[in-house]
């Protein structure tokens, strides 16, 4: 073969394979590649790729045949057709078996039969075959072992063929490695542009911070899943969720402790979601808030999944460096109805629901508008709300009491009231109404000795106590103004049940006002400051040390306010602290003023 024309030869091949291996980059394959949906589709795209190569490998064949001179080189390009669908790894084990079958055939065609060297073929063909399967991401992906694979098969088919003159039994083996190698870099090339945009599509449909789904993949995915199930009459329902004082996280803590909540959240979401009746999907759709897609749903179902989901993120911690984070959320859900044309419009009925979870005090669900009351019952009233937050015995981890408060909001935020400025008929009825509510019929309240020396409140509370005796009272003192006024009431109190509470103790001189009428008080609360730098955490240690004495010393039991974290909770064992009150246990949660 001379120099030109082999040049011309080896251009036209190359360019064969650049054409031919569009094919194998098309849409059209890679749908015909997938192995999704029922066995007779795979069986049909399995089959319409056999009948596609072998349709190329007999035109080729054809044309070898019926020209006079350069038939050998459409007899390479047939060769490199057959060998290179041996390497689809997508093959099935029939189709593959297929290929070989059909690669023998093309052989057989080619070579002059003698028995040694179809002993010889076929010994090598099988051997081969069992290799290749077990290594062909390998021997496809791997430059080494493409091009051994095709110089191997190269030079095995032409040092075998019919009639080869000695240039061209160099030539063609040359012109086929040529080929591959192209092809081998056309592949390259290929699997890197798949990977990247894999990678592009991977980063456009998940959340960076949390890794559940985008907000662009709701606007894509989403909008096509709300079509199907309209147009198919499918029920579908749709959850969006806060997390409740997310900011405090952020403020009080850090932004770190803000995306360790997002994530640990997510996490314990995306497990309940691997248990649902039907595959459902998380979004991240804004800050702090996630939207769960239920294509498939029943109204009982999916109201089931967001109360396990709801159920999960009150009960399971979010751990961030040594502190564990209770955490809740205000959830919304909405279903799919006749009139709605778009999901934007489901979305936004499942996002007023979520708002009406949280102006009823957060931490709770509403669906399509109806409030599902899931805590601790409270009365708000206009600018300021009562609610309980439990007192915990420590040893056990069981409720004590339940400490009534008062938020008031000014300002744009809630913030603990330093009275309570109602009438005492209003506060009697507040008080009837919630010890009847609580899991356990014990309730802590904050009073003044003028207001507990006050003849119609002591009236009112001891013929209360007297006719409840299920119900205890807890008074919880600030301050001892008046140690004989204090001393003249005390002993009625105790005789109605009634146990006090040294409250606020935050110095050692705080002691000098009680002390008078220690006899009276049972337990001593220190609160903790929610932020402390070096020096309040000494200051804040001396004063547990006091205090320690002092319970010890007058057989009082130490209690501790404002537990946030697990730090905090250390001191309980150094202090031996018996009562424990705070975000740690139960966060509470407050209307939403719009």
């Amino acid at each position: 073969m001379a120099f030109g024309m082999w040049i011309g030869r080896t251009v036209l091949s190359v360019f064969f394979v650049a054409g031919y291996l569009t094919y194998y980059d098309s849409s059209f394959y890679q749908k015909l590649r997938t192995n999704s949906g029922k066995a007779a589709v795979r069986w049909g795209h399995a089959l319409i790729r056999i009948v596609i190569t072998l349709t190329v490998a007999l035109g080729l064949q054809w044309a070898a045949v019926s020209v006079r001179q350069g038939g050998d080189m459409y007899v390479n390009l047939a060769l490199f057709v057959i060998s290179y669908a041996l390497l689809d790894e997508g093959a099935s084990i029939s189709e593959y078996l297929f290929n070989w079958a059909v690669l023998s055939l093309f052989w057989f065609l080619n070579h002059p039969f003698d028995a040694r060297l179809f002993l010889l073929v076929a010994v090598a063909f099988a051997l081969t075959s069992v290799g290749l399967r077990y290594f062909q991401a390998t021997v496809h992906y791997q430059f080494g072992w493409y091009m051994l694979f095709a110089i191997a098969t190269a030079t095995l088919f032409w040092t075998t063929y019919v009639d080869v003159p000695l240039r061209s039994l160099y030539g063609y083996p040359l012109i086929f490695a040529l080929m591959s190698g192209y092809s081998y870099s056309y592949i390259h090339r290929m699997r890197s542009v798949i990977a990247e945009q894999e990678s592009l599509t991977q980063e456009l449909n998940h959340d960076v911070l949390t890794h559940a789904f985008s907000l662009s993949r709701l606007n894509s995915v989403g909008i096509d899943t709300f079509s199907d199930c309209q147009q198919q009459g499918i029920e579908m329902g749709v959850a969006v969720m806060d997390i409740d004082h997310f900011k405090s996280f952020n403020d009080d803590y850090g932004h770190d402790a803000g995306d360790a909540v997002l994530i640990g959240l997510t996490n314990i979401l995306q497990t309940e979601l691997k248990h649902a009746s039907a595959p459902a999907e998380l979004y991240r759709t804004g800050g702090e808030e996630l939207t769960i897609i239920m294509p498939g749903f029943a109204l009982e179902a999916a109201v089931s999944l967001v109360r396990n989901c709801w159920n999960a993120v009150r009960t399971i911690p979010v751990a961030y460096g040594d502190n564990h984070f209770r955490c809740s959320i205000s959830v919304g859900v909405a279903f799919l109805e006749q009139q709605d044309q778009n999901l934007d419009e489901l979305l936004k009925r499942a996002d007023n629901s979520m708002y009406l979870s949280k102006q009823h005090g957060r931490d709770r669900i509403t669906v399509d508008g109806q409030a599902d009351l899931l805590n601790n019952s409270h009365s708000a009233m206009i600018n300021f709300t009562y609610y309980t937050q439990p007192v915990m015995g420590l040893s056990d981890n069981h409720i004590i009491t339940n400490e009534l408060r008062l938020e008031r909001y000014a300002k744009g935020q809630w913030g603990k009231a330093k009275h309570y400025n109602v009438t005492t008929e209003t506060m009697m009825a507040l008080i009837r109404s919630i010890s009847h509510q609580l899991e356990v019929p014990s309730l802590a309240m904050n009073y003044e000795v003028a207001e507990l020396a006050d003849p119609q409140i002591q009236e009112m509370l001891l013929a209360y106590l007297n006719a409840n005796a299920q119900v205890q009272l807890i008074v919880e003192l600030n301050h001892m103004p008046d140690a004989k006024l204090f001393a003249s009431i005390g002993s009625k109190y105790r005789q109605a049940g009634v146990r006090f509470v040294i409250d606020a103790a935050t110095t050692p001189g705080h002691f000098a006002a009680f002390a008078p009428v220690l006899q009276y008080f049972d337990i001593v609360k220190v609160p903790l400051a929610p932020k402390r730098d070096a020096v309040a955490e000494q200051t804040l240690i001396a004063n547990l040390n006091y205090w320690q004495h002092v319970c010890t010393v007058h057989h009082l039991q130490l209690a501790l306010d404002g537990i946030e974290c697990d730090a905090d909770m250390r001191l309980v064992d150094e202090f031996k602290v018996v009562y424990g009150q705070g975000n740690f246990f139960s966060r509470p949660v407050l209307p939403r003023i719009l």
